[in-house]
């Protein structure tokens, strides 16, 4: 690696291990959070739970409409419902897209759902304003 296009100061190695190694991670973290996507049934605007610990659950929730438009930092889900969002599945004109730990600036739009894990408590509590 340069520093910019032109130079010919190095200052690093980029080996074909590293690269090989952080594509494999990146493949294996979608294809864990697809499979786990397309596994939640829908029911109503709680889709499903999946409990994994004594009080803490990952669950499928629609988007509610006073949500769409935001920013999932705009809306602060691991301060108000102490939830993390793992997925955002995209149900659109195009079919279903399956969105991966999105990124924080990703804005809601109509047919979005999110996968949470967090609180079964907290979570049961973000379900309510839905």
């Amino acid at each position: 690696m340069v520093q910019k296009e032109g130079s010919k100061a190095v200052i690093g190695v980029v080996w074909h291990k590293d690269i090989l190694h952080a594509y494999h991670k990146e493949i294996e973290r979608r294809e864990l959070t697809s499979t786990f996507a397309d596994k939640i049934q829908l029911q109503n605007n709680f889709k499903s739970e999946v409990r994994f610990m004594e009080g803490f659950s990952i669950s499928e929730i629609l988007i509610p409409k006073s949500m769409l438009g935001q920013s999932i930092i705009a809306l602060d889900f691991r301060n108000n419902f102490s939830a993390v969002i793992l997925t955002v599945r995209k149900n659109n004109k195009n079919g279903m897209q399956v969105l991966p730990f999105p990124e924080a600036d990703y804005v809601f739009e109509a047919g979005d759902s999110v996968i949470l894990a967090g609180e079964a408590e907290k979570l049961a509590r973000f379900k309510a304003i839905v």
